[in-house]
């Protein structure tokens, strides 16, 4: 089969508990990122192999490297930083995702996330690697008006 599919998935696939603990672990510095992304590299390598294991054409990485599925890519952006979140929370958790903010104009002088698209090629052996990147208009849904002024 060749894409496009007839159903596909999003991308977000729900993260093993091995991975929420080892990402909490890095977040208080308890583990190194290389550490962390070991663990990462085994999730990966596993839910390829799910996904294949049962036929889905679009194999994804889960995004289990993200934080968020959106925010992490465009704030590979140069000219998108982070702040704080204030306005559009999330009830029932402690977690909240951050906000953008425009500090120059948003270009792109590196690759966002190449590497993570580069290891889930290197894996995907039954289908085609799938790897979600987020609309322009998704800078605009993660901020408010202040945050997007013109620099």
């Amino acid at each position: 089969m060749k894409p496009p599919f007839r159903a596909d998935h999003v991308g977000s696939l729900l993260r093993p508990q091995e991975l929420h603990e080892a990402r909490a672990k890095a977040k208080k510095g308890e583990i190194t990122q290389e550490a962390l992304k070991a663990v990462q590299d085994r999730c990966i390598r596993e839910v390829v192999a799910l996904q294949e294991s049962v036929g889905i054409p679009a194999v994804t990485d889960g995004e289990f490297r993200r934080d968020f599925w959106h925010i992490d890519f465009i704030h590979g952006f140069d000219g998108v930083d982070l702040t704080v979140n204030k306005a559009h929370t999330f009830h029932a958790t402690d977690e909240q995702p951050p906000m953008f903010k425009l500090t120059s104009k948003v270009r792109r002088t590196k690759p966002s996330m190449l590497d993570h698209f580069t290891y889930l090629k290197s894996l995907v052996k039954k289908g085609t690697p799938k790897f979600t990147m987020p609309s322009p208009a998704m800078l605009h849904a993660r901020s408010d008006r202040e945050a997007l002024k013109k620099v």
